[in-house]
Order: structure tokens, then sequence, then C-alpha cells
């Protein structure tokens, strides 16, 4: 990596005309401001997907995809510019081409870069890699393909098709440079599998999928991944409809990771600083006060699981942050640009990068874990439902003001043992009332952040679900 951040410097040297401590002033939200004050980011994505359909590697993929996105700062006003090139001139051409459109855009107090301080190392070199991808053969990644979907079609009959059966890898590089002194590279790979299969008993049909992610092919079952998959779908055949009413739940881990990471890691979370200064959140004002139960803790950790990351797209070292302290509202989620825009405030290290925008994102959140298993958890809810399943999350829930309708899937429970499949079942809410009344969690928290949140199993203590 030292080379590409070697020629990132040397492109800011030339595209900006100014050495690597370019002068200006420094703000209070550690943003640097000046003439000639500029940043390039690097990012490159090497992906393989390989599919099974119908006992056959149905396709095998590879892409490799780069590009730098290049920042440049003139008394308050930002210009940008990207370019999929890696070459010497092409870098120097996107730098001058940033500073060049500087000039049309307009001021803004957020339009500042990273100036660094004392807390926070300025250069770094860093590998992220849990694992290595290629310890296993890519003809052996197609055989752990193929094992999957037939694993799937062996566990029962009743399973009929496999429409989705897939292995898939990605190995990324990013690294920043800035006329500031920041010079930062990281390294992250990951390997995953999903399955999806289609169960039918007479003219009833469901549906079931598992993703699975591991830091090596070697350590990824995919046959397991398969089994549960076809179970959930088994599992959910001979499905009732329920009356209407307040019940007490439980979602289970992958249903509560879904429904509270659409909330607290969305684009447009309550939690960001930029949404709170846009008037599209409900916790302005409310930092430093409870908002959810005790039992709700939220903290946002970059080195944890099968990804870390060690720097944000300003090139902030990045560190764990809590949100939600035993349901106090503890932290907003800042960038460089939204701190510079708020007396008082710092980055926290949250910057996402683009080529052509930068934004306010999550790295590894999670909800703290509970203590027991699933099963324990069902005995505490002695009689409700256990949703497993919510469906509509881009369409069903409003981030600002909480609410949400979703359709949902999952269980009855009576006397704390699962019971039969419900179906044509909508659970609504509001988010801050639903983390309110949490009233218990289990200890099966994941690790993976598969899906941009974490959650355990969690009992809510009233839910309204709309049934038959």
């Amino acid at each position: 990596m030292s080379a590409i951040i070697a020629r990132l410097e040397a492109g800011l040297r030339s595209g900006f005309g100014s050495g690597l401590r370019s002068a200006g002033g420094v703000d209070g939200a550690g943003g640097a401001r000046g003439a000639g004050a500029g940043d390039l980011f690097y990012s490159r994505g090497r992906t393989l997907q390989i599919k099974a359909f119908r006992d056959q590697i149905a396709s095998l993929t590879e892409s490799d995809e780069q590009w730098i996105s290049a920042r440049a700062i003139d008394d308050r006003r930002m210009g940008t510019a990207y370019t999929e090139r890696f070459d010497d001139e092409s870098i120097e051409r996107v730098a001058r081409r940033a500073r060049e459109n500087a000039a049309f855009s307009g001021t803004d107090d957020g339009n500042t870069l990273f100036a660094g301080d004392e807390n926070r190392d300025l250069r770094g070199d860093y590998d992220g890699r849990r694992g290595r991808l290629d310890t296993v053969t890519i003809d052996d990644k197609k055989a752990m393909t193929l094992s999957a979907e037939r694993a799937a079609k062996a566990h029962d009959p009743r399973i009929v098709n496999v429409p989705y059966c897939y292995y898939g890898e990605t190995d990324g590089e990013h690294a920043i440079a800035s006329t500031h002194g920041v010079s930062k590279a990281q390294q992250t790979s990951t390997c995953a599998c999903y399955v999806m299969v289609i169960a039918r008993d007479g003219e009833e049909t469901q549906t079931g999928a598992e993703f699975a992610v591991a830091a090596d092919p070697s350590m990824l079952d995919t046959e397991a991944v398969a089994r549960t998959a076809a179970t959930r779908a088994i599992e959910k055949l001979g499905a009732q409809e329920i009356d209407s009413g307040t019940y007490r739940v439980v979602f289970d881990s992958r249903a509560a990771s879904q429904l509270l990471g659409a909330f607290i890691a969305s684009p447009g979370s309550p939690f960001f600083g930029e949404t709170i200064q846009k008037g599209r959140s409900m916790l302005a004002g409310k930092l430093g006060t409870p908002i959810a139960s005790q039992l709700f803790t939220v903290v946002d950790d970059p080195t944890r699981g099968l990804s870390p990351a060690f720097f944000d797209g300003d090139g902030v070292a990045t560190s764990a942050l809590t949100l939600v302290d035993r349901g106090t509202f503890a932290a907003v989620v800042h960038t460089v640009y939204s701190a510079a825009r708020e007396v008082g405030a710092s980055t926290t290290g949250h910057a996402m990068r683009g080529r052509e925008r930068v934004s306010t994102g999550l790295h590894r959140p999670y909800l703290e874990n509970g203590d027991g298993s699933l099963e324990s958890l069902l005995s505490q809810l002695g009689s409700g439902i256990l949703i497993t399943e919510v469906e509509g999350l881009h369409a069903g829930l409003n981030t600002v003001t909480g609410d949400f309708s979703l359709s949902a899937k999952g269980f009855l429970v009576e006397g704390g043992i699962r019971g039969v499949p419900v179906r044509n079942v909508v659970a609504a809410g509001n988010f801050f009332d639903l983390a309110s009344n949490l009233a218990a969690k289990a200890g099966d928290l994941r690790d993976d952040n598969r899906g941009g949140f974490d959650s355990p199993s969690v009992l809510i203590e009233a839910l309204s679900v709309s049934g038959k």
C-alpha cells in the first residue's frame, strides 16, 4: 500500500501546487481551511461470485474496480472530481479539476478537511484481513457452491427449488492522502455464502434463506448455510392467520438486526449530526436524556467483526463510540463536515467516501448482547409471537418520526414453546416506543455485521400486530 500512498502524495503536490502541509487555519472541529487544501481518496475492490443452479455452475464472474475521489477547499468552497484511472497523469488531472470546480460552489462552514489533532494519528498502513482468500482454489470454491445446492435439495423432499445459491468474496483496498499530512491505507477481505430455497406442500409455498460471512473460505460451511435455509422454509409451511391485537413479541436476532438497523444505521439515521442539523431527527436537543430502556445500549466499534475500519472517508482514525448508553442518548455521530457546522462539536470519524460525495455512516454498530438462548427468551415471553422475518423496510418505515408498519412472519408462542407458523401479519409501531419497551435480550448476538447492524434476539413488552 505504500506505493499507492506515494502516488497519491505525488498527485497532491502536482495537482494542488502546494506542499503536503498546506498553509491555512484550523477550525474548532478539526477541519483545515485555506487555498490549496485538498485530499485524494483511493478505493479498489476485487470481487468473485460463483453461482450454482440445477447442479451446475451457472456463472462465475470476477470484477476489479478502482477509483480516486478528489476534494479541494478554497475559502469554504469545495470542489470535487473523480476518475477511474490510476496513472500519474490522471491523478494530477483529477486533483486540478477538483480545485477548478471549487470556484463554482457556494460557501459552507462545513467545507473543511481533517487537519489532525493530538489524539488521532495522521499516518498508518493497516492490514484488516482476518484470513486469506487463496487458501481454497477456484475449483474447490465451485465445489463448495455446488455442495450447498445439493445439501439444500437433500434436506427435505419438499424443497422444490434453489433459485439462489452463490459463493462470493471481496478483497478491498482504501487509501487517503491530504495536503494536511493525512496519509493512510488499509486492506480488508471477506467471503460469504448465500442460499435461498423454495419449499412446497400441496398448494402452499414458502421461502427460506441464510447468509454467512467468514474471513477465510476454509472456515465457511456452505452445506450448513444450505440446511439452515431449507429448515427455515420447511418450518413455515402450514402457516395460519391470527387475530389482530397487542402482543408481547420476541424478534429473533435476524429480524431485530434488520428492524433496528433500518433506523439506527440508515443513511438518514436520527443519530447523525447532519440529519439533526437538517431538522429531520426526533433526537434534536435530547443528548444526555433517556430515550430507551436501560437494556438498550448501542455501540459502534469499527474494529469489530471481519472487515474492520481503521479510518474514515476524511482520514480520521476511528474508535468505538457509544450512541446509546443504558437507554440514554450518549453521542451524536459526526463527520468533519457536520462537526464544523456545529459549535463545540468534533468529528467522531464516521465519514463514508464515495466517488462524488461524502456521507455519514456507521462502521460496525450493534446492540449490546444479553444472556441465555433464544429458547430461554421464549420462556420469558410465555405467550405471544416470535417474529423471524420483517419485510418492506424501505417503504414501510419513516426514519424521521420512527414509525413503521412492516409485513412479518414468525410463530405463535404458547407456554414458552414455539408453535404454529403465522402469515399475513403486519407489525406496526414506533422505533422509540419499541426501544423503550425492550424487556429482555438473549445472548445470541452475531458478530459478522452481515446486514449493517447486529442485534441479539429481543423481547418487546407490547407491539401492535394486525392479522385477520
